[in-house]
């Protein structure tokens, strides 16, 4: 994402500056540009897009995200331009360019003018990728770099966007740190790769063991490069001074379990269409149920009602109702009815703020428009990686809260699972150990945990930190990792 501090420094330069430096397709994605693209910008790009509302309907967050969602699979870097700001709505539909940055986890790199008042809105821009949990950059554009917590990653000095006469790569390379210039992915020169034959129609092999370490490339690769393939950010909490620099594919993936046995056989990538169909007939949405509701209702008040005590800025970020149409279409959309108490939860919070309340461990509660789009995007990788059965992913799996790092709790809804609770990682899979048999029973054993300190399920302690709850692990380091 890339977002000026204000409506006098120009975004324009600097998406030049980087698609001109990258190795890779780029294309360019305009929320609220005024004209089209210059030159300039346009002898870099394969493909430019603006996003913008229809005369017959507004263009909703999740319509946004799969739009850009598509261009990430074609392109090594795609570059969103939020030209009026990150707090501006995009769309009529309410939506802003912070709000489409959570919803795609995309870094954002702020791009500072050297106006008087350049220091104090950039601060204020990081303050917002801060509150939202977003990893940010900033990128200064100017006489001199501006004066910020965090140290320019790139900085283009006034003029710098004149057409060089000599090699016009090597000269943006030069004003950005060598981590900004996007290498990983489809070269600028080549073309797209046709489209794999469907599949035919065979009754699956047994499964292989041991193909988590594939699933591990595959999945968390993909997740991580939605936006930005290949284009790396300072994190929001490097110090100034030695100012930490990652990227999708060079960051070292974190220690987790180790896998062993055979690597599973490789066969042609699905549509996740396949995988999972969208749309079906015969799928009855699943509606409030009176002993679900009365139970998620009492758990949530008791969350309130401590969060509202303790830790206010928690209780702040809850978000207002979700609307039974919004419900049901998402149900609709997924061919699979939701558990009742996942309904009833939705229809009482519609998710939470990224940076405020996390249910054990760490795991924001989704809207229900981001519900979707999470199910959506896992299809698109399991029929990517080799897998033969369930224990990845599987049309059935509803997510519900997200983790940063790629992983989801989830509601079991196979056949006869009853909305159990589970855990997604991309490493390993989904893990229904010592988690909760349904939502409800999540949300009172939370509720519990925050009422009297007590470990939930004797993991995870809650601690109150600036206003909101941080979740502390008291698992040894030879349990399972925790994120």
């Amino acid at each position: 994402m890339l977002v000026p501090t204000s409506a006098a420094v120009g975004w324009e330069v600097v998406a030049t500056t980087l698609a001109a430096a990258a190795a890779v397709r780029v294309a360019v994605v305009a929320l609220g540009a005024e004209g089209p693209p210059g030159e300039g910008l346009l002898e870099h790009l394969a493909t430019w897009a603006e996003l913008c509302d229809g005369a017959a309907d507004p263009l909703s967050l999740d319509e946004a995200t799969e739009l850009v969602s598509t261009l990430a699979r074609t392109h090594g870097l795609v570059l969103v331009a939020g030209a009026k700001g990150l707090l501006v709505p995009a769309s009529r539909a309410g939506w802003t360019v912070a709000d489409l940055a959570v919803a795609l986890g995309a870094p954002v790199a702020v791009i500072a003018g050297d106006g008087p008042d350049a220091a104090n809105h950039t601060t204020m821009a990081l303050g917002v990728l801060d509150a939202r949990g977003l990893t940010g950059a900033v990128i200064s554009v100017g006489a001199e770099p501006v004066d910020t917590p965090l140290e320019p990653a790139g900085h283009i000095p006034t003029g710098a966007a004149r057409k060089d006469e000599g090699d016009p790569a090597a000269a943006a390379r030069a004003l950005l740190h060598p981590m900004l210039h996007a290498s990983a992915g489809r070269p600028k020169s080549a073309n797209p790769p046709p489209m794999a034959p469907p599949p035919p129609p065979t009754v699956p092999g047994p499964a292989t063991s041991g193909k988590r370490v594939i699933l591990l490339l595959g999945a968390v690769f993909v997740t991580m490069s939605l936006v930005v393939t290949g284009l790396a950010f300072c994190e929001r909490s490097a110090p100034r001074d030695e100012a930490t620099m990652v990227t999708g594919f060079d960051a070292p993936a974190p220690a987790r379990t180790s896998w062993t046995g055979p690597l599973p056989m490789p066969r042609p990538p699905r549509p996740p269409a396949v995988i999972c169909p969208e749309y079906r007939t015969g799928v009855t949405p699943a509606k409030p149920v009176p002993a679900a509701t009365a139970r998620v209702d009492a758990a949530w008040r008791r969350i309130e009602k401590w969060l509202a005590a303790k830790a206010p800025a928690a209780r702040n970020s809850l978000r207002p109702p979700a609307s039974a149409e919004a419900v049901q279409g998402a149900q609709q959309r997924m061919s699979v009815a939701f558990p009742p108490d996942l309904v009833a939860s939705l229809l009482r919070h519609d998710g939470a703020e990224a940076g405020g309340f996390d249910l054990p461990f760490l795991h924001r509660p989704m809207s229900v428009a981001e519900i979707p789009g999470a199910w959506w995007e896992m299809c698109g990788v399991t029929g990517r990686i080799s897998v033969e059965d369930d224990e990845w992913w599987n049309k059935g799996y509803v997510p519900f809260a997200a983790a940063g790092d790629g992983g989801y709790l989830l509601a079991d809804q196979r056949p006869g699972s009853h909305g159990r609770v589970g855990e997604f990682y991309n490493e390993s899979g989904v893990d229904f150990t010592r988690w909760p048999a349904s939502i409800a029973d999540l949300l009172e054993l939370t509720a519990t945990s925050l009422e009297t300190g007590r470990p939930f399920a004797g993991r995870y302690r809650p601690v109150i930190t600036n206003g909101t709850v941080d979740w502390e692990v008291l698992v040894s380091p030879s349990s399972r990792p925790s994120r």
